[in-house]
């Protein structure tokens, strides 16, 4: 007996597992996003001079791996000279990641947006959504990426390989590498069709797994069964 557990991704339940939690506890219901509300949010301006953009939306904080893209973006930007890359968010580390931005001479390709509560607009911007974290639960703005048809290039940690299939709705790397992240970035920076192919992939998968309705639906059958009623 004891408490029953909902998780939002199989790889927090294999956590609680390790911890010993009763695996009869542990309920997996996915997080979810209203698709509905997404496309109904109009695209928010920002001036990117038509370039190609890369953009993420992450706390800056050390584990969601932001020096990691500033290494790679530095690898990138040589190559594809015209891209931007967007950091959508705040936090401890953000003056340490505008110095290094500035260290590295990558003040002009990057814009940093602050905190901002319109991230699912802002995001409608990219061309490709870039989350290189060293750990993540399940990512809610990866899911927001992938319901905006963005395909995704992100480290395999946590719940990330739930969201993203590798080579069908985006590119999945090794965390702390810079050189895997950026042949990823340029892969996808080099290729219309395949941001275009990955991204409508990542909708489709949303649309099927990660829908409001889907979880609600769930989680009512659950609280159903809690309650003897089915």
């Amino acid at each position: 007996r004891g408490t029953p557990i909902i998780t939002v991704s199989a790889s927090i339940g294999h956590t609680l597992l390790i911890g010993g939690v009763h695996p009869q506890l542990i309920n997996l219901i996915y997080e979810s996003v209203d698709l509905d509300w997404i496309d109904r949010q109009p695209k928010t301006p920002l001036k990117t001079d038509n370039k190609l953009v890369v953009g993420t939306v992450a706390h800056m904080s050390q584990e969601k791996g932001h020096r990691i893209l500033l290494e790679a973006a530095a690898q990138v930007i040589p190559k594809f000279p015209k891209v931007q890359f967007v950091l959508v968010g705040s936090g401890e580390l953000e003056p340490e990641i505008k110095k290094t931005a500035h260290d590295l001479n990558l003040a002009d390709h990057f814009l940093f947006t602050g905190f901002r509560s319109d991230s699912e607009s802002i995001s409608k911007n990219f061309d490709i959504f870039c989350l290189p974290s060293f750990s993540e639960g399940f990512s809610s703005a990866i899911l927001a990426a992938m319901a905006n048809r963005l395909p995704v290039v992100a480290t395999k940690v946590g719940g990330t390989a739930e969201l993203v299939i590798d080579s069908k709705t985006g590119l999945l790397v090794p965390p702390r590498e810079a050189t895997s992240l950026s042949a990823a970035l340029l892969k996808l920076l080099g290729s219309s069709k395949m941001r275009v192919q990955m991204g409508a992939a990542g909708r489709k998968r949303v649309e099927q797994y990660f829908s409001l309705e889907k979880k609600l639906d769930e989680t009512e059958h659950l609280y159903c069964k809690l309650l003897g009623y089915a």
